[in-house]
């Protein structure tokens, strides 16, 4: 004799049920207490794919790629040379999926931009996707999954992420225990504050973030990047396969794309040269050249930016971003304008010093505004 679903029901265990139950609070008490249980970076990529899939009516430049755009090209400033709307799409320790899923679900909201400014990084052009294992499911839905499944043949990693990016304290495993190991040493987490004030300036500043001058005094640390390697510099084939999958869906549209070759450090681009990353990257940015005629490149590696206008040896300061977005605008202008095209590859002008045309808020102000005396906190 089959038992009926009811009497099934009733032989589940109490203790399971009330168990599955305290499963489901804690999960929903950590998507609740999402600043408290991520960091900067994990917000960035969650907030971004948000903003992609609200740019319904968007019909201005699009800025993708890393933190070298993000934190190097200021949508205010090259609006105001350019004279159409700019949003900052690009995230921090971006990769070439990244950029591509980011530009498939704008296009995919509705906006049609009339320009992509994008740039991709050589160390992250070098890592294959598993260093952003932790980035992936706040950015990637089910499709995105699959399409970096299928590129990289990882059927263990699309499970792993699927699992991520539907139960919080999976995907917050180490944020969270860094929370409890803070409570333990009677310290206050202080993420929250941090991820803030991310925020705030990434809001004011149209998606991009701009970096006070506050690496004043202290000596730029070279050590970290640039290193020669036993193997001669490449770009990963999946970042490699989703760069080209980001241009031919770009031409798809009819969309031009800027590539932006972004400056580092003196220092640090001497040692590019030295240590076999720069040829090499240049050349596989080349072959992209010449195989999408929609591609243009936009190279300030030879620009003459001082290393007082860097925060840190691949990033530049609010002073560098205000003349690279000063002069990347005025080349766009022109560009856009319809201005013959002539060159596909294009040598920037020497740095100048700029003056801020339109009001922009750097890190440090943010901060000073955040903790003002009598700010009530949201």
């Amino acid at each position: 004799m089959s038992l009926s679903l009811h009497d099934r029901i009733r032989k589940v265990p109490a203790g399971l049920i009330g168990m599955m139950g305290l499963v489901v609070l804690m999960e929903f008490f950590i998507a609740s207490n999402d600043l408290k249980f991520s960091r900067i970076e994990a917000n960035d990529w969650k907030t971004s794919a948000a903003t992609a899939r609200s740019l319904s009516q968007f019909r201005g430049i699009l800025c993708l790629g890393d933190s070298q755009v993000k934190f190097g090209l200021l949508p205010l400033v090259l609006e105001s040379k350019v004279g159409q709307p700019v949003e900052c799409l690009a995230v921090q320790g971006g990769q070439a999926p990244s950029t591509y899923f980011l530009l498939r679900k704008a296009l995919e909201s509705g906006a049609r931009p009339s320009a992509i400014v994008v740039d991709w990084e050589p160390h992250l052009l070098k890592d294959g996707p598993e260093h952003n294992d932790r980035m992936w499911p706040e950015l990637t839905g089910l499709n995105d999954n699959l399409d970096l499944a299928w590129t990289t043949g990882d059927a263990g990693g699309f499970l792993s992420r699927l699992c991520a990016g539907m139960i919080p304290s999976l995907r917050e495993r180490v944020e969270i225990r860094e929370n409890i190991k803070a409570a333990l040493n009677g310290e206050s987490p202080q993420m929250a504050d941090w991820i803030e004030r991310s925020w705030r300036n990434k809001v004011m500043n149209r998606g991009a973030t701009a970096l006070a001058k506050d690496h004043i005094g202290r000596t730029a640390d070279l050590s970290r990047w640039g290193n020669k390697v036993e193997t001669p510099w490449s770009a990963h084939p999946v970042n490699n396969a989703f760069a080209r999958k980001t241009l031919k869906l770009a031409q798809a549209f009819q969309i031009p794309v800027y590539l932006a070759i972004m400056p580092v450090s003196p220092g640090m681009q001497q040692k590019y040269e030295v240590n076999g990353i720069d040829q090499p990257y240049v050349q596989w940015v080349s072959k992209l050249e010449t195989r999408f005629s929609n591609l243009v490149v936009i190279d300030l590696r030879h620009s003459r930016f001082d290393a007082s206008v860097f925060y840190d040896p691949l990033h530049l300061d609010r002073d560098g971003a205000l003349a690279a977005s000063l002069s990347v605008g005025q080349y766009l202008h022109d560009h856009l304008a319809g201005q013959p095209m002539g060159e596909r590859w294009v040598q920037m002008p020497p740095y100048q010093t700029a003056q801020a045309e339109v009001a922009f808020e750097d890190t440090s102000q943010t901060y000073q505004i955040l903790t003002r005396p009598g700010r009530i906190r949201r």
